[in-house]
């Protein structure tokens, strides 16, 4: 039980030690690539990556039928697949800037947030956990 309660303590410290972090001022440095540079590296993981390689393979198939033009539709399979999926991911990208943006503005949001789950986590602990 020990064990335990050092536990406790060490996440109700780092809780501590985050909300009192001091904030540095940005160096500067900007590491900024081009939109065909990301859509390149995004192109290449996710056309290498074994799940679409198995999805493409092993589940487009059972929606197709062969006694007709079946390249056509593996094309529209796969053309709405394509779409649908470039959609979602770039929903979720102008979710995720809006969010940087946001968060750059108010940079101790993060750190209280942070600080409130290990909070929890250590309440959780210390109340469920029994040696």
């Amino acid at each position: 039980t020990i064990l335990k309660w050092i536990g406790v303590f060490y996440l109700f410290y780092l809780a501590y030690d985050i909300t009192n972090h001091r904030f540095q001022a940005n160096s500067g440095e900007n590491h900024s690539k081009s939109i065909f540079s990301f859509f390149k590296d995004g192109f290449l993981v996710a056309g290498t990556s074994p799940k679409a390689l198995a999805f493409f393979l092993l589940i487009f198939p059972q929606f197709l039928d062969f006694n007709s033009n079946y390249h056509v539709q593996f094309l529209i399979l796969m053309f709405t697949y394509v779409i649908l999926d470039f959609a979602s991911l770039m929903g979720y990208a102008i979710v995720a800037e809006k969010i940087v943006k946001w968060l750059k503005t108010n940079p101790r949001t993060i750190n209280t947030i942070s600080a409130c789950v290990l909070i929890i986590i250590a309440f959780v602990i210390a109340v469920t956990q029994s040696y």
